[in-house]
Order: structure tokens, then sequence, then C-alpha cells
């Protein structure tokens, strides 16, 4: 699942710079998984550590922490990951 995230991550953060006009030329990116247990006992992700090194050319500081701000919240693992799981079920006849 780590490297999943991470792959995602990368390229919610190329897509977020290219959105800029910037281009990375190097983007490093590890994911820290921490596994425990829910308040019912059960095995649940506690937390992931996302840990990035890149490389943009033109960028500002500011221009990125903003893209890695919008890649760790918005990529599509993370909104996985990060929201509630709502479900309509239908037994059919």
């Amino acid at each position: 699942m780590a490297a999943a995230h991470a792959a995602c991550f990368n390229q919610a953060l190329a897509n977020n710079f290219g959105m800029l006009e910037l281009v990375a030329h190097h983007i490093a990116t590890t994911m820290s998984v921490d596994l425990g247990q829910d308040d019912q006992g059960r095995p649940a992700i506690q937390g992931i550590h996302v840990t990035v090194e890149a490389s943009v050319p033109g960028a500002t500081q500011a221009q990125f922490e903003h893209c890695a701000g919008r890649a760790r919240t918005n990529c599509t693992l993370s909104k996985i990951i990060r929201c509630d799981i709502t479900m309509d079920a239908t037994l059919l006849a």
C-alpha cells in the first residue's frame, strides 16, 4: 500500500507543478505506514507519514509547499484513506 500511495502522491505532485508551468527534474517519496488497532481492537491504519524530496528548477519554497500540500491531501489514495466510507445496500429478491 505504501508503494502505491507514494506513486500516486508523486503523480499528483508532478501534476501540481505542471499547473504552475514547472517541471520537476527529480521527485523521491517514501511513505511510512503506522499500523495499530481501532477502538474495537481491529487492525487499522493509525497514520501515514510522507517524506518527499524534489528538484524543481524555478520553483519558490512557497510554490513547492503549496504543491506538496495539495498532493498530500488530494491524491486519489489520500482521499480514500482519509475519507468516511458510506454505503447504500439493497437486497434483491
